[in-house]
């Protein structure tokens, strides 16, 4: 190879390297939350948690290679009822296992796409939650934006508490459904 066509083939691979930049951010907890919705016989009830925190990191170019963290105490979940909170939090051995936490080990994106304002797509993503003790891998479709710095992304996924090791809370001697409904809201500024 001759010093021209080297030189050709240095000067066309820097632009692919210039656009190739990984980002990361810090989960905005103002912006961010994970709620359930859980299903008795006599009544539903919703609880919500604003104390969302974690990272993420990726490439928009390539977000095969994201991770993403999210850390969550399981006292901070709010139903509006006091005392159905703290018995949840007995129910799920929050005292001996204070936070649920996710971390990704794999992101495959389903779609994704490139437009005037950003990047927006869903991806797979394949990772670990703990939770009361056990750790189960799940695999989560998560809707993804990115508009210059700030990074969103939405989940809404079923999780089978007894998979966990929890055994379902009753009322009136009737248990409460073993699947619970989460939806997950994650922002943060992205550099």
């Amino acid at each position: 190879m001759n010093v021209r066509t080297l030189l050709l083939s240095v000067l066309l691979l820097v632009p692919v390297a210039a656009h190739a930049q990984r980002m990361t951010g810090t989960v905005d907890s103002r912006r961010s939350t994970l709620a359930y919705a859980a299903h008795h016989p006599t009544h539903d009830w919703r609880a919500t948690s604003r104390s969302v925190t974690g990272t993420v990191a990726f490439d928009p170019a390539t977000p095969s290679g994201a991770s993403v963290t999210m850390r969550v105490p399981v006292e901070s979940f709010d139903s509006g009822n006091d005392s159905r909170d703290d018995h949840m939090i007995d129910a799920v051995k929050g005292d001996d296992f204070p936070t649920i936490v996710f971390t990704s080990s794999r992101v495959v994106p389903t779609a994704w796409t490139r437009s005037a304002d950003g990047w927006s797509g869903v991806w797979q993503v394949t990772g670990g939650m703990q939770f009361a003790g056990r750790t189960v891998e799940m695999t989560l479709p998560v809707r993804v934006a990115v508009r210059g710095t700030s990074f969103s992304a939405t989940s809404q996924f079923p999780i089978s508490i007894t998979a966990f090791g929890i055994r379902p809370p009753s009322l009136l001697g009737l248990a409460m459904r073993d699947n619970v409904e989460i939806t997950a809201t994650l922002a943060a500024t992205l550099r």
